[in-house]
């Protein structure tokens, strides 16, 4: 079956391929493909391009930079925050006696 197929696309082919003339491919060289597909993506592409519309400001305030602490800077906080709660702990043993 399939070579049956075969045979008859390659007859096709070949028959195609062997009736073609000069002014055929003249002809479709020259032919222009216009559709309104192509006419309204060329305009959309000249109209702006080159120039500059009412865009939005530069938002770039909206934005904060946080800056990361180092390591040394959160093993300082800690260390800190550490030593406040051992004082208030011994402040209230003291208070107790």
């Amino acid at each position: 079956m399939f070579d049956g197929l075969q045979a008859t696309l390659r007859e096709e082919v070949l028959r195609a391929v062997m009736h073609v003339h000069k002014h055929d491919a003249v002809t479709a060289d020259h032919h222009d493909h216009d559709t309104e597909l192509t006419r309204l993506a060329e305009r959309s592409v000249e109209r702006g391009v080159n120039e500059i519309g009412s865009g939005e400001a530069n938002r770039d305030d909206d934005f904060k930079v946080t800056k990361v602490k180092s390591v040394s800077e959160t093993n300082r906080a800690k260390n800190t925050a550490k030593k406040k709660k051992k004082t208030q702990r011994q402040n209230k043993k003291k208070a107790r006696r």
